[in-house]
């Protein structure tokens, strides 16, 4: 006799995985869950208040996206942070971003210039906060809003789906403690700059000053290193390699 096994018997239910994959992901781009550190499946049932199954799920989901690496015979840890892999992901984004832009330039019009006003006012408007906080997270919700506003125009798919990777990617170096401190930079004008070069229709200042942008968070990790292997950031270690 013929049995038949519904998916849900056997696979945990895709809106309980796509719970705790957001908050599995958000608390390590936060580096509430630090690089490094291991990933006990009961452990984080429990502290998600949830069963095994989503959290194995979500943390394979996870796996696959190089957030979370999967070690044989020890189980699942945050993947760890490197200076190097920062480089590579900001060279990623620049190449990525600065010709979303460009494409979103030539592209533009009322609807896009509108859009990208409202996010720059909404990021303008909204507390920093300090990372790890909730207006912190808030913050980043907003700057995650203006750099895809940005691009919006620029009439791919995939280049926006690239960026979204990238920016989640690039976001928990960005949480690693002082390493933007503002009073090394001015976010705030940078932001503004961009946003004005790109509405003025010049792509080539929008892209150089939005490739400026990357690489200033990049510049500060890197100056904090000078010629050791490593350095502790918050407690969190980040190697060279």
């Amino acid at each position: 006799m013929h049995i038949a096994i519904s998916p849900a018997s056997v696979t945990a239910k895709p809106t309980a995985v796509k719970a705790v994959y957001d908050r599995l992901r958000s608390d390590i781009i936060h580096s509430l869950l630090a690089p490094g550190e291991k990933l006990a499946i009961d452990e984080m049932a429990a502290r998600y208040r949830i069963g095994v199954n989503p959290v194995r799920e979500a943390l394979n989901r996870l796996s696959s996206e190089n957030f979370v690496e999967h070690r044989e015979q020890r189980g699942f840890y945050v993947r760890p942070a490197s200076l190097r892999e920062f480089r590579e992901l900001v060279q990623a984004r620049c190449l990525v971003d600065c010709q979303a832009l460009e494409q979103a330039v030539a592209n533009a019009n009322p609807r896009w210039e509108a859009a990208l006003v409202a996010a720059h006012a909404a990021l303008l408007a909204a507390e920093r906060g300090t990372g790890l906080d909730e207006a912190g997270r808030h913050w980043e919700s907003l700057h995650c809003d203006f750099h895809r506003a940005l691009i919006g125009a620029a009439g791919s798919a995939w280049l926006m789906r690239l960026s979204d990777e990238l920016m989640f990617q690039a976001g928990r170096y960005r949480f690693l403690g002082d390493v933007h401190s503002e009073s090394q930079r001015n976010t705030p004008d940078e932001h503004r700059t961009i946003m004005e070069a790109a509405i003025g229709r010049d792509a080539a200042l929008a892209s150089r000053l939005l490739r400026e942008h990357f690489s200033r968070t990049l510049m500060l990790l890197e100056a904090r290193f000078g010629n050791a292997n490593h350095v502790v950031v918050n407690g969190i270690v980040v190697s060279a390699d």
